[in-house]
């Protein structure tokens, strides 16, 4: 299986560069549900779009959610969140983008031993 980052470099990240138009994105159908998406080591400016609406996406941990909430998506409205782990943040929080105008937001965490 691929690694996180390699998925995340490789396929996130592209996605997101070449749909500069989508409004819509489903991350989480079948197998696309089993790589998450992870920040670690990629630019910054990863993972922005002005026109997407709705999101449904698996994130490798807690802060990964937190920066797809840093504002990168200002437009967004639907918003599902998977997060496979959650420990201590690291993150320093830009508390100024105001989550509560989005009409759904969900959040579900999968615990595996």
């Amino acid at each position: 299986m691929i690694s996180t980052y390699e998925f995340s470099k490789n396929v996130y990240a592209r996605i997101f560069t070449l749909g500069e138009k989508l409004t819509t994105l489903n991350f989480c159908n079948a197998d696309f549900c089993q790589q998450s998406l992870s920040f670690d080591n990629l630019p910054p400016n990863t993972c922005q779009s002005s026109t997407l609406l709705y999101l449904n996406i698996s994130v490798a941990n807690f802060d990964d959610g937190l920066t797809l909430l840093d504002g990168r998506l200002p437009q967004l409205s639907t918003f599902h969140l998977i997060i496979r782990h959650i420990d201590q943040s690291s993150l320093s929080i830009d508390n100024t983008v105001n989550i509560y105008e989005r009409n759904i937001f969900e959040l579900c965490f999968l615990y595996s031993r």
